[in-house]
């Protein structure tokens, strides 16, 4: 069960991800009213894609470093910034 919901929590954000700016994209008008609640749904969608393409970044980075002391160093710093 541990497994499973781990599992989900790395999979199912990106569908997540997709499906809100599929939705976003496909609303008209964009920013209706309240004014102020979509304004801040865009601006959470930007940073939580922000945040997701950074983390994927830092995964690939990382991957591709050959072993040894940088690759360490770097995950570290990685780890401390929460990623």
């Amino acid at each position: 069960m541990v497994t499973i919901l781990g599992l989900a929590g790395y999979v199912l954000p990106i569908p997540s991800l997709i499906w809100a700016w599929v939705r976003w994209l496909k609303t008209e008008p964009r920013f209706a009213s309240p004014r102020w609640g979509t304004i801040v749904a865009f601006v959470d969608l930007i940073l939580v894609s922000a945040i997701g393409l950074s983390v994927l970044l830092v995964a690939v980075h990382a991957n591709r470093m050959a072993e040894g002391d940088a690759k360490y160093a770097f995950v570290v710093m990685s780890s401390r910034l929460g990623f």
